[in-house]
Formats: structure tokens, C-alpha cells, sequence
């Protein structure tokens, strides 16, 4: 339904929130943080916190404005992902709600964007720390698959060490491995 209105779901580009692709590239990454924390908040909250709770609070409260809001908020999102009840309305719904505290308590729409750009920022960084460790993940299996053991660990290591943020996405998964000398550690 999304691409029907000429947009992109970046998260479907990248594999979805729900699964991992292999072969993303840097460019589909980059457009998903445009789209998620750069057009898409200021749209939305031009819209809803803009206009539509501005008109809200004209007939009702301001308690009932944001709820109103966060509600048609919610709806319109889970239009277009009704197969995930959690990202398609749970989600919009938390994010509508505080977008509309925001909005009263500072009398802003820029501070509703901003807000609305920090959990796109937020969802596209914990897509991207997903993909970084379903990717180490796959290398390390690989490496595992192979004859030397010893060998596949230290090559993994020199991968780490040349992607510092796949090391750092994945510095739980580094443990203490008997008989391996300090530094070459992979379990």
C-alpha cells in the first residue's frame, strides 16, 4: 500500500525490521535514515501535529486532542503494516502519544519533529546493529565451517578489527576461549 502513494518502505528496502537481508548496500541505508528520521517526521508532524491536533484542540481538551491524535496516528500506520500489530499500531501509538506531550508542553510542532526523529534515527540504528550482527553472525559460521579452527578465529578477528562498529555491535558475543592465546578469543 505504501508504494501505491509513490513512497518507499525503507525498512522493506533494508529487509524489514523483521528479517535481515544480506547485500544491503550503503545507499539503502542512507535512504532509509532519510526517510525515517528525515522526511517522513516532518511530514507526519506537520500533519498531525501541525494541523490536525491544532484543529482538535478547537472541540475538545487538550488531554482528549493528543489522544484523538495519537489514535488516528496509530490507525493510519497500521493501514499500511496490518500484518505487525507491535510496529503497525503499538508502536505509532507510543510515538503518537509522546510526539502530542511534546507538542502541548512546549506549544511546538519543530519539538513533535524532533521527537519523531529520534525514534526514526533509533529504528534505523537498531536495524542497522541487527543486520551488523546477523552479517557476524554468517562470517563467523562460515569460518567455523572450514578446516582450521585457529585460523577462521584470528581471520575473524582481522575483519573486527577493520569494522569497528560491527566489533562494537557484537562486543557481548565476545568471550574467553580456553586454549586460545589472548586476542585471537572467539566463542
Amino acid at each position: 500500500p505504501v508504494e501505491l502513494l509513490g513512497f518507499f518502505n525503507p525498512l522493506t528496502l533494508l529487509g524489514g525490521e523483521k528479517q535481515v537481508v544480506e547485500g544491503v548496500t550503503v545507499i539503502s541505508w542512507f535512504l532509509a535514515f532519510l526517510f525515517m528520521a528525515g522526511a517522513q517526521p516532518v511530514g507526519e508532524e506537520l500533519i498531525f501535529r501541525g494541523v490536525f491536533y491544532t484543529g482538535l484542540l478547537k472541540q475538545f481538551s487538550q488531554v482528549q486532542s493528543i489522544a484523538i491524535a495519537a489514535l488516528v496516528f496509530a490507525g493510519f500506520h497500521f493501514l499500511f503494516d496490518p500484518t505487525y500489530f507491535w510496529w503497525g499500531f503499538v508502536q505509532p501509538l507510543i510515538l503518537g502519544f509522546t510526539a502530542g506531550i511534546v507538542r502541548a508542553a512546549t506549544q511546538s510542532t519543530q519539538a513533535a519533529i524532533g521527537t519523531h526523529f529520534m525514534f526514526g534515527f533509533f529504528v534505523v540504528l537498531r536495524a542497522l546493529v541487527r543486520s551488523i550482527a546477523a552479517n557476524l553472525e554468517a562470517l563467523d559460521a562460515s569460518f567455523r565451517g572450514g578446516g582450521n579452527d585457529l585460523a577462521g578465529r584470528v581471520d575473524m578477528l582481522r575483519v573486527l578489527t577493520r569494522l569497528p562498529l560491527e566489533a562494537l555491535a557484537s562486543a557481548d558475543a565476545l568471550v574467553p576461549t580456553p586454549g586460545l592465546p589472548v586476542g585471537c578469543q572467539w566463542a
